[in-house]
């Protein structure tokens, strides 16, 4: 009976405070951010059993009404924040996001998973089996994530990086979409070996490498192996989405 009590406490206090925001309930701050959950998620919160709730990607309706009404968000925005999102899944499921005894990811590890997870999201975007986009395309993608920047340049501090660190895995992940030739016999990497060669450059990325991290004055170059043309790749896109976790083998 005192657990109902705090939760009906918890839940006024809750009500009182939005309330008090401009429109309340349909107040767009509310859901204005994008996240993944899952059971360990809400450990921490009063009164919310998470133990059965399987990884799922939020995407809040405030964020999806300001790229509507943003006059700087381009037709790629939605698409990239899912990819990214979605990313974060894969990473769940490969066991890579573990927290603490306090509910909590360590900050150097969420620093590499946020970068990682814009890699792994520019490399659907950019894939010609997932969004097809064309180089300028993927440009508008790369800048986006770089305007996302949290101006964290000590990776070891969490965050989400610093514009140029967000930037750079953007450039690498649709890069290497591309580039990657699979072994003789198989259509495309597994998700392990995209992980581990993501692995190999995470440092450079952090220290903008100018190997990993090019000046971004030069041509993006991130055409398709199949030769197609910024136009063709365009087609692709109009022709039909493929599903985000096709794009990657699962791990054997």
């Amino acid at each position: 009976n005192s657990h109902m009590v705090d939760c009906d406490n918890f839940a006024d206090e809750l009500d009182d405070l939005i309330q008090s925001l401009p429109y309340q309930y349909n107040s767009p701050i509310l859901t204005m951010n994008a996240f993944v959950a899952n059971k360990d998620t809400f450990k921490t919160l009063p009164c919310f059993d998470s133990s059965i709730l399987q990884p799922s990607v939020l995407l809040g309706d405030g964020l999806l009404q300001y790229l509507e009404d943003s006059d700087a968000a381009s037709d790629q925005d939605a698409d990239f924040i899912l990819s990214h999102e979605y990313a974060h899944v894969l990473q769940m499921e490969s066991n890579l996001l573990h927290v603490n005894s306090h509910g909590r990811i360590p900050a150097a590890v969420l620093a590499k998973m946020e970068l990682q997870a814009d890699a792994l999201g520019a490399y659907f975007m950019s894939h010609r089996q997932g969004g097809g986009l064309s180089t300028s395309e993927i440009d508008e993608i790369v800048q986006r994530a770089a305007n996302l920047g949290d101006f964290v340049e000590n990776s070891s501090s969490g965050g989400h990086g610093s514009p140029g660190q967000r930037e750079c895995a953007a450039i690498w992940g649709a890069r290497h979409a591309n580039q990657f030739v699979a072994p003789e016999g198989r259509r495309r990497e597994t998700l392990q070996e995209l992980l581990e060669a993501f692995d190999q450059v995470h440092q450079q990325i952090v220290n903008g490498d100018a190997s990993v991290c090019p000046d971004r004055t030069a041509p993006l170059d991130c055409d398709h192996h199949s030769g197609s043309s910024s136009s063709s790749s365009s087609n692709n896109r109009s022709g039909g989405r493929h599903r985000i976790g096709s794009i990657v083998s699962s791990v054997s």
